[in-house]
């Protein structure tokens, strides 16, 4: 499904803050092509997509946060079964370090590992590069 057929407004290419590249759940997507693919960050992904929404992204607005570093049940199963998809995944101390630094600091921290999140899961990356499109 691609990001238009949704009712997404066309990407304006303007300068993005770390925000838009800071994923719910630890991971940090600056720089990787297929996140810019997508048009819409991570954070308001279930605008887009509605319940087809990356199920932590879910979790977290269910629960009312505004990523897994802060809920009460971290690191919960969903979280730890998305970071035992990638070798070397280092999502769950991403998220603790962005919970304990606040944003600014963490997205500083998150730029430096950029190589740690090339094979880090995320279904959104199966939308940008097409994968999960159904007929």
């Amino acid at each position: 499904m691609e990001p238009e057929a949704v009712g997404m407004e066309p990407r304006r290419e303007t300068r993005k803050g770390p925000e838009w590249y800071a994923g719910v759940c630890g991971t940090y997507w600056e720089g990787q092509a297929w996140y810019e693919r997508l048009g819409f960050p991570c954070a308001c992904q279930e605008r887009v997509l509605g319940s087809g929404a990356c199920p932590i992204r879910l979790c977290a607005k269910r629960r009312r946060v505004e990523h897994c570093g802060l809920c009460v049940h971290f690191p919960c199963e969903l979280l730890l079964s998305f970071a035992g998809r990638g070798a070397d995944d280092v999502r769950v101390f991403s998220a603790a370090r962005r919970a304990e630094y606040g944003d600014p600091a963490w997205a500083e921290w998150a730029r430096e590992q950029l190589a740690s999140w090339v094979g880090s899961h995320c279904p959104l990356r199966e939308l940008a590069t097409g994968a999960a499109r159904t007929a």
